[in-house]
């Protein structure tokens, strides 16, 4: 198990907006929000693929610093094969900085940097149009590349002594490597510096108020406004004006079904109203009655996540008290929001 710097696998999400603002970057505005294409059909994003001299939908996700090795993993359907020589444009997933694209070839996949293969895999080590789990894990040097590849947790391609660049791997993007006029499902993304294996997420939503000073828009349920399987924008939502005000929640468990947690991704869905009121709010946690800031204060704009770069979330490899997660420790948490300024 890694160091895990993003994960997500759309599951509080409810448009495509909610899904775009996950990466940092995208073509033409095109990553679209799906229901049931996902794992055990779940959510997913989906990206997508206008045919031959028409326009491809990427999407890129910036690492938090740059490095020479990285571990990327997703389930991944709905994939066709395609020459990199004749249709350049849907790859899996490229390496941004050493430029290294990785294609599902019928002939197996192909490594691919600066429009040259640098290596292919053998004819079994290919993907079918059905949802497969994916982990890629690729090291950039100029004379010592290496580049392994797990499907359904299966080795299916190593190999090493390449020229794969050297630069270090700024950003990862994913492609389009779907039919014509059709889209290529992700869900489950995952970065990190080592092998995960294969990763699934679950929504954990607000069950009950345990301290609030927020305004609920309706009723007197501070949760119950903001407890939403994808977020609801202006229908239900708590308020306030004054720093310094908390909401603190009790959550759900987890399935009883998960025994390993690798790691807890916090997302908030929030915007200012008054240009001039309170732009700022920090996420928090309490674990055995200690409260703590769950990552750095978010600095809000005055409409909900809609685009890249705009989603609220931290990702935490420990728990709060930099103990391993255990399912035990994840369902007694609190976890909530101050306003800051």
């Amino acid at each position: 198990m890694g160091n895990i710097q993003f994960f997500t696998g759309f599951e509080g999400c409810g448009c495509s907006d909610d899904a775009r603002s996950f990466f940092d970057f995208d073509t033409a505005g095109g990553v679209a929000y799906h229901a049931d294409q996902g794992l055990e059909g779940g959510k997913c994003a989906g990206l997508y693929a206008a045919g031959l001299g028409g326009a491809y939908v990427w999407a890129t996700k910036n690492l938090v610093t740059a490095t020479k090795t990285i571990v990327v993993g997703f389930h991944i359907k709905n994939v066709y094969a395609y020459d990199p020589s004749v249709v350049d444009g849907r790859y899996i997933v490229k390496f941004n900085g050493p430029d290294v694209k990785i294609f599902n070839s019928s002939g197996g996949f192909r490594l691919v940097r600066s429009g040259s293969a640098i290596s292919s895999a053998g004819l079994h080590a290919w993907l079918n149009t059905a949802l497969h789990h994916v982990e890629i894990k690729f090291f950039s040097s100029a004379t010592a590349g290496t580049i392994d590849v797990k499907v359904d947790g299966l080795l299916v391609w190593s190999d090493s002594g390449l020229n794969t660049g050297g630069q270090d791997i700024a950003s990862i993007t994913f492609g389009p490597a779907s039919d014509t006029y059709k889209s290529c499902y992700y869900d489950n993304i995952f970065i990190s510096d080592d092998w995960e294996g294969e990763l699934a997420s679950y929504l954990i939503k607000p069950e009950s108020d345990d301290s609030v000073q927020w305004t609920p828009s309706a009723g007197v349920d501070n949760y119950a406004m903001v407890d939403d399987d994808a977020q609801d924008g202006d229908s239900t939502y708590v308020e306030t004006t004054t720093a310094g005000h908390k909401d603190i929640y009790e959550f759900e468990d987890v399935p009883g079904t998960v025994t390993t947690i690798n790691a807890v991704s916090l997302v908030l869905v929030a915007k200012k109203v008054d240009p001039s009121g309170l732009t700022q709010v920090q996420m928090l946690s309490v674990q055995d009655s200690t409260e703590r800031n769950a990552g750095d204060v978010v600095t809000l704009t005055n409409a909900y996540p809609s685009v890249p770069l705009d989603a609220k979330y931290r990702i935490l490899t420990t728990c709060p008290d930099g103990t391993a997660w255990t399912p035990a420790k994840l369902n007694a948490i609190k976890w909530g929001f101050e306003a800051v300024a």
